[in-house]
């Protein structure tokens, strides 16, 4: 990156646009009185153009007092293209920048290469540069007092900006994720090891027995019985039991067919079919009578609704036909009273177009008048205002004649005062008193005829002005009145366009009029024909409604009269159910009397049947517990198994976040990579500082030393070898020595930097520093620095005279009325 030129406005003292061109000036040195605005200018602006950062002020306060906004542009250079990069900044508001490339194809010869906006330029900077504001102040930015930003930081520090320069920051939010992600595997290997923990105990421990023993002791016996018998004989045992139920269950059967009770129930289910058939048929005869009746009275009931609703029909459709006649008569009506009206107004525009026409001609004619009128006034106006003018001048002209006599006057009496004889204010040639006294007593009288010819013009002029503003006011009267003529003009003709479009629309009206009467006439015809329609409907609906009602009924009263006799003939018990109802009470007297050692048997059979049944539900819940207990041990070692594999997952997660963790942390990776820096680092700042110094010093800086207790420290070591004391720590070089080291730092940063991003950097800008040097150094420094320019170019800020004196190109800033200005001055 090579800057060109460097453009401020509206920033600073910079009240007015200053550009300084910077082309073809390998070293440059800003000159100027203490706050004229050298740095301001050669320092901060391309700071503030290319990373939008104020260093020593804010924006509000960079604005330059009484402007709305400021703006900076840096034209600038890398390799073969040109680059441009803007950025304004409104009192009010955020503000924009933009960068723009050099393009011969483009309509202003620069291309953007960045949207509007901040954001966008500090990226597009970024990826230019490849250096960030923090890289920048550290290497090719030196602003005052801050030249060794490196080296003099604590040892971490050096570190730390190491890492942010080199882009080793981004290794702490991975080594944070790496932790994190470490103490997660490490609680999940925790937790699952208490896991495995119970479910090892569940498995070593004795099978749960579920269920509850039974209370009695008989059931208690069968229950530890049936614990000490095989699956097989547990198996036999049950098959046996299930046998016994069977015979038992086939014995109630056989009870059951002998049961006396079973005689009588099949006399009553024989009674209660004939019976229930009865009723039955009994019902839907019923059902089918009600149903007729009520079919009746529906097909009477839905006949008159027909016949109200074809009268209601009848009525609506007059109704309609006849209102629709009556609206369009009305309609008819209204439009042929106002054809009237319109006729009327027709006739009376005729009348009166002639006079409107006439009326416009006056108008128009008043104002041309009233125009010509103005326009001589107007010169009236001008000759009196050009008159003022000229007494004004000559008014102007006598005051500054009276204000140089007066100060002739005190020359005089000053010089005479002060010796004896005076200085001539206009030769320089000594004078005696007495002269000295005429010519003050000369100029006292031609100050009062000034002053009299200063009262005259001013008269004159205060009369010239009043004639003028006369003048004036006799213009505007006239103008107004000419604007009065115009718009009664216009409305006069607005009048005439609006009485010949009347006219033109008699022929439109006349025909709206016959249709009108030809409404009024179909009217009548479209209402008879609707009265004949709705007549003819309404007699064809009323023969319908009486056709339909007449079938139902018919159909009602076939259904009424099928039924009667059935529902006549089953309302009373017949012959067969009469005899099956003795039939009932000769079994149920007979069952009665042997019911009682049936029932007995039965209760026997029932609760030997119970007996067998709970002992076999007590075998059928041995196997069950037992099967289930085989299948939940299967299930437990099969969850461990999965439980161990997962550990086995969690273990190497947490390895290997352990790992990562040390890697990421500044003692792994970026620590490698700095020592893996150091060897070019050293090489190139050596590089630069054998030119500072003539090859006196040599910089050695070292990364991550060891402490007494063996323990690594991210830290990052300065020692200079000089030829007086040998290897010293930076903190104990001299100013001048410091100096050096400080520029040879940030030149062989730069140039490390830029062999990984591809952007060299070829302009350095040094603000002040030059304080710490005595004459030899800065002899020294001057002819290392153009040593140096052969190189890259070199932009520096120096109040001290030698300094200035020692270069040939300068960009001199002054100051004038708080308001600085600046030019290149070119060898």
């Amino acid at each position: 990156m090579q800057i060109k030129s460097i453009e401020v406005h509206g920033l600073w003292s910079y009240r007015e646009p200053v550009t300084i061109d910077l082309t073809g000036l390998p070293l440059v040195v800003g000159v100027g009185d203490n706050g004229a605005g050298k740095s301001m200018l050669l320092i901060e602006a391309p700071l503030v153009a290319f990373y939008g950062r104020f260093p020593s002020k804010t924006v509000a306060e960079s604005i330059t007092t009484g402007a709305t906004s400021g703006k900076v542009t840096v034209v600038f250079g890398i390799g073969d293209a040109t680059y441009r990069v803007s950025r304004t900044y409104p009192r009010k508001g955020s503000g924009t920048g933009q960068v723009h490339v050099a393009d011969d194809t483009a309509k202003s010869g620069w291309r953007a290469i960045s949207d509007p906006g901040h954001r966008a330029t500090d990226a597009a900077i970024l990826n230019l540069l490849g250096m960030n504001y923090e890289t920048a102040t550290m290497t090719w930015a030196a602003e005052q007092g801050k030249y060794g930003r490196f080296a003099s930081a604590q040892p971490i520090e050096r570190f730390k900006l190491l890492a942010t320069v080199f882009d080793l920051d981004k290794y702490g939010p991975m080594a944070a994720a790496a932790k994190r992600r470490f103490d997660e595997a490490t609680a999940t290997v925790t937790r699952i090891d208490g896991r495995i923990a119970e479910l090892t105990e569940t498995l070593d421990g004795p099978v749960s027995e579920e269920g509850d023993e039974p209370e009695d002791q008989d059931g208690q016996d069968l229950f530890a019985r049936l614990r000490k018998l095989s699956d097989d004989d547990l198996h036999w045992k049950a098959q046996s039991l299930d046998k016994e139920i069977d015979r038992v269950t086939v014995s109630i059967a056989d009870l059951a067919s002998s049961d006396p009770t079973r005689k009588a129930h099949e006399a009553r289910q024989a009674r209660d079919l004939v019976r229930n058939d009865r009723q039955s048929k009994h019902a839907a005869a019923d059902g089918q009578r009600q149903r007729a009746e009520m079919a009746l009275e529906q097909a009477r009931t839905r006949g008159a609704s027909a016949r109200a609703a074809a009268d209601q029909q009848f009525q609506a459709a007059v109704d309609g036909g006849r209102q629709r006649a009556i609206a369009t008569k009305n309609q008819a009506a209204q439009i042929r009273q106002d054809v009237a009206n319109a006729l009327a107004r027709i006739e009376a525009a005729e009348r009166d177009l002639p006079t409107l026409s006439a009326n416009v001609e006056v108008y128009r004619q008043a104002a041309a008048e009233g125009r010509e009128n103005a326009d001589r006034l107007h010169d009236v106006a001008t000759a009196h205002t050009a008159t003022y003018s000229a007494h004004k001048a000559s008014y102007e002209g006598m005051k500054a004649e009276v204000a140089e006599a007066r100060e002739r006057i005190d020359i005089l009496r000053r010089t005479s005062e002060s010796g004896d004889h005076a200085t001539c204010f206009s030769c320089q040639q000594h004078l005696t008193a007495g002269d000295a006294q005429k010519l003050i007593e000369a100029q006292e009288a031609a100050i009062v005829v000034l002053q009299q010819r200063m009262d005259e013009a001013r008269t004159a002029a205060v009369a010239a002005k009043e004639q003028a503003a006369e003048y004036d006011g006799y213009r505007q009267q006239q103008l107004a009145a000419v604007q009065q003529n115009d718009d009664a003009a216009s409305q006069q003709a607005r009048a005439v366009s609006d009485a010949e479009a009347l006219i033109a629309s008699r022929a439109e009206r006349e025909t709206s009029d016959a249709r009108a009467v030809e409404m009024m006439t179909e009217a009548g015809r479209e209402e008879a024909a609707v009265l004949a329609t709705a007549t003819q409907t309404h007699t064809d609906a009323m023969a319908a409604a009486a056709s339909a009602e007449a079938a139902a009924v018919r159909e009602a009263q076939a259904e009424l009269d099928a039924a009667a006799p059935v529902v006549a003939a089953t309302a009373l018990p017949s012959d067969e159910e009469t005899a099956l109802e003795h039939a009932v009470t000769a079994a149920e007297a007979l069952a009665a009397s042997e019911l009682a050692q049936v029932d007995s048997a039965r209760e026997e059979l029932n609760e030997e049947r119970a007996g067998l049944r709970e002992e076999a539900s007590r075998y059928a819940a041995e196997a069950a517990r037992r099967s289930e207990a085989v299948s939940q041990r299967a299930a437990l070692e099969e969850r461990l198994t999965d439980i161990r594999r997962d550990r086995g997952v969690a273990v190497v997660d947490r390895d290997l976040h352990d790992q990562l963790r040390a890697a990421y942390s500044p003692a792994g990776i970026p620590a490698m990579v700095l020592a893996g820096i150091m060897e070019s680092l050293n090489e190139a700042v050596n590089a630069s500082l054998e030119r500072l110094s003539k090859g006196q010093l040599t910089v050695s800086i070292r990364t991550t030393r060891e402490t007494a207790k063996g323990a690594a420290q991210n830290q990052v070591t300065v020692y200079v070898e000089t030829p007086e004391a040998g290897l010293l720590p930076y903190e104990s070089l001299s100013g001048g020595q410091k100096f050096r080291v400080d520029v040879a730092i940030r030149i062989g940063l730069a140039e490390v930097i830029a062999r990984g991003t591809g952007s060299p950097i070829e302009t350095f800008l040094l603000d002040e520093g030059w304080g710490t040097l005595d004459e030899s150094g800065i002899t020294n420094m001057v002819e290392t620095l153009f040593r140096l320019s052969e190189e890259v170019n070199l932009i520096t800020v120096s109040h001290i005279g030698a300094v200035q004196d020692a270069f040939p190109s300068r960009v001199e800033v002054s100051m004038s009325g708080a308001v600085s200005s600046a030019q290149v001055i070119r060898s």
